[in-house]
């Protein structure tokens, strides 16, 4: 254990404290004790760091089984919660082992075991050796395209043409094969917004399109 088992029996016991309350009347009858079966108490906020840090520990502990005279840390792996991945196979096997020993059930249903390069970690799903992001865009980022704003905000996340964009929007094909002349000022403040550099651009949006004459101290 990291820190022994004093602090361990600590933790242990105060999060089943908290895990444990009374309801009253009028919400019940009698005066009754609840406690959840399962999931993190309310109201204990180190719970979730807590959590990683044990994830990690299984995971460095899984590499001493694997490696047991490795002398450099192992980074091959990324986690989040209970979101993993390990490219080591040897790792990725004592990892497996450990957590059966644990009584801990992995979901292989929900799990990919690749040899190309193929991965799904964070809802974003990854192919080519992890080079090429084939993520599906979200119904609830779709439902945004009703604003020029939304739009803009969905091309820098995704990095969506201007002719994607438009269509989204509701342009037919004779605007959007018209994309290199003027079109309307809709069309126009979509596209100038569109391509405006990211947030870290010094001068603002107002100047990028070019509705206000910006002041001289914003050309400095």
């Amino acid at each position: 254990m990291i820190w022994g088992s004093t602090l361990a029996s600590s933790i242990v016991n105060s999060s089943l404290g908290l895990n444990t309350f009374l309801v009253s009347p009028p919400m019940v009858k009698k005066i009754s004790e609840v406690a959840f079966l399962t999931g993190q108490p309310l109201g204990y906020y180190g719970s979730w760091s807590l959590f990683s840090l044990s994830h990690h520990y299984i995971v460095w502990l899984a590499t001493l089984k694997a490696y047991p005279l490795r002398s450099t840390p192992f980074v091959d792996y990324a986690l989040l919660g209970d979101d993993i991945l390990i490219t080591d196979k040897k790792v990725a096997n004592q990892y497996s082992r450990l957590l059966d020993r644990l009584s801990v059930t992995i979901s292989f249903a929900k799990s990919i075991v690749s040899e190309n390069g193929t991965i799904e970690f964070a809802k974003r799903f990854w192919i080519r050796d992890m080079q090429k992001d084939i993520s599906p865009i979200s119904l609830k980022a779709l439902t945004s395209c009703r604003t020029t704003v939304g739009l803009c905000q969905l091309s820098c996340r995704y990095s969506i043409e201007i002719s994607t964009l438009q269509r989204l929007a509701g342009a037919g094909y004779k605007v959007r094969s018209r994309l290199m002349s003027t079109q309307s000022p809709r069309w126009e403040r979509l596209k100038a917004a569109a391509c405006k550099p990211n947030r870290l651009h010094l001068l603002p949006l107002e100047f990028w399109i070019g509705r206000r004459r910006p002041r001289p101290s914003i050309l400095i």
